[in-house]
């Protein structure tokens, strides 16, 4: 078992991760940190100190076999914690607020601003600060491929995974339909390279694993110098802005997206990648503007002998059907996933589009059933246009989801609406806990 002291938590806990590299160090059993030299500002020092700055990271990142790097916090894993914090606060306006706080748009600076001026300010950064030196221990354990005995069921911070339906899971050899798609409807699709990738780079992403996008931090060290040596492939670019993004170097992402945004604007993969990025409906749209109508793929450069990628083809159709609903075209939607699905791409290829697709489906059904002119309980047409047997599948398969969902929610509204009355005399938090330990109210039952 290595060794992890104290002092290398808090060390961690206190790196500004936006300008400093991490490392464990496996010879000494500590950790080092570094200057990132591409954030460095450069002619701040002397000469012969800057020297050695560099040294020492180009030190620390070379010798893989002693220096085991460590990244911040994902930005997930730091909104679990905040979630967490909340949870275990007594119901009042303080909790409430930072519930909004969490529920609403830019979630981690809304959350900032409003703990700033509540009570529990001070109990929110040791709280905080004790989460990440327990999530910077478990990933050092992880990464040294440690194994450590803890009680998961007890873990705010885990993940809990849902049972997915898939339609296909059963047909993971299906064949792609390129004659189809060429004879329907004119477009020229293949599995091949047709943008004249460096064989390196494709070599890389043919190996990347299933394992390697659960775990970016992993995925982070293997892309990072492929990336640097061929810097000018704007997917590989994009690639290690979502791994940086990912691993807590959020602004290290957002540079180097504006970077291959400006360096390649008429790149078609980054430009669908760059509009799908927007999460407000209105940013999409605004950014969906640099795209001619309609919305056709044949409408920009293709590839090799007038070929475009598959990936190419299913990215840009994925954009196409959530500009159509945004746009209230449901029928134009669901006919561009039949296409797809119909070409041959799986359910969990497409499912975030038919779980969009499957929402909107389902509010016009109860819309139409609230004004009596379609009945769930008796046979009645399908208010929808014909789409192919595995689309009707999956569609069904996902409405099933957003069904649960919605409900869900519904009752967890329900239940945050509900008053909580507390019979019990109210505690002070200064106050000696009620459990006899002699310790504060705050620091022994407050948070049970």
């Amino acid at each position: 078992m290595p060794n992890i002291s104290q002092e290398d938590l808090q060390l961690l806990v206190d790196t500004p991760f936006n300008f400093m590299n991490a490392y464990y160090d496996r010879a000494e059993e500590k950790v080092v940190r570094s200057w990132d030299l591409d954030e460095y500002d450069w002619g701040a020092l002397d000469e012969e100190s800057e020297d050695q700055i560099r040294a020492e990271a180009e030190r620390y990142a070379a010798d893989e076999a002693r220096y085991e790097p460590i990244y911040d916090v994902s930005s997930s894993d730091g909104f679990r914690t905040m979630a967490a914090f909340v949870e275990q606060l007594p119901a009042g306006e303080e909790r409430t607020a930072l519930e909004q706080a969490l529920n609403g748009h830019k979630p981690f600076r809304n959350f900032k601003n409003v703990v700033d001026d509540t009570s529990v300010r001070i109990d929110w950064f040791q709280y905080r600060d004790a989460q990440r030196a327990e999530q910077f221990r478990r990933e050092i354990l992880m990464s040294l491929e440690e194994e450590e005995d803890w009680d998961e069921d007890e873990n705010d911070l885990d993940d809990f995974d849902t049972d997915d339906v898939d339609i296909d899971a059963d047909n993971a050899d299906l064949p792609f339909q390129f004659a189809w798609l060429e004879q329907e409807h004119g477009i020229k699709v293949r599995e091949d390279d047709v943008r004249n990738t460096p064989l390196e780079v494709a070599a890389f992403r043919a190996t990347v694993t299933e394992d390697d996008l659960e775990n970016p931090r992993n995925y982070l060290r293997r892309i990072e110098p492929i990336q640097k040596k061929y810097p000018n492939d704007p997917m590989l670019a994009i690639e290690l802005a979502g791994a940086y993004a990912l691993t807590g170097k959020a602004p290290k992402a957002r540079r180097l997206m504006e970077r291959v945004t400006r360096d390649f604007p008429d790149h078609l993969e980054l430009n669908i990648t760059s509009t799908m990025s927007s999460e407000d409906e209105g940013e999409f749209l605004q950014e969906l503007k640099r795209f001619p109508r309609p919305l056709d793929i044949r409408n920009h450069p293709a590839g090799n002998d007038g070929y475009y990628h598959t990936l190419e083809f299913l990215a840009f159709e994925e954009m196409a059907i959530r500009a159509a609903l945004l746009e209230d075209k449901l029928e134009e939607a669901r006919q561009r996933l039949d296409r797809l699905v119909s070409f041959g791409f799986l359910h969990g290829d497409v499912e975030n589009s038919a779980m969009a697709v499957a929402a909107a489906q389902l509010e016009v059904i109860m819309d139409r059933v609230h004004k009596g002119e379609y009945h769930l309980t008796k046979a009645a047409p399908e208010p929808f246009a014909p789409v192919s047997e595995r689309t009707k599948s999956i569609l069904e398969a996902s409405m099933k989801e957003v069904a649960v969902m919605m409900r869900e929610y519904e009752e967890e509204q329900e239940r945050a609406a509900t008053p909580v009355r507390n019979l019990e005399p109210k505690v002070g938090r200064n106050a000696p806990c009620p459990c006899g330990s002699g310790k504060k109210y705050k620091q022994c039952c407050l948070r049970k």
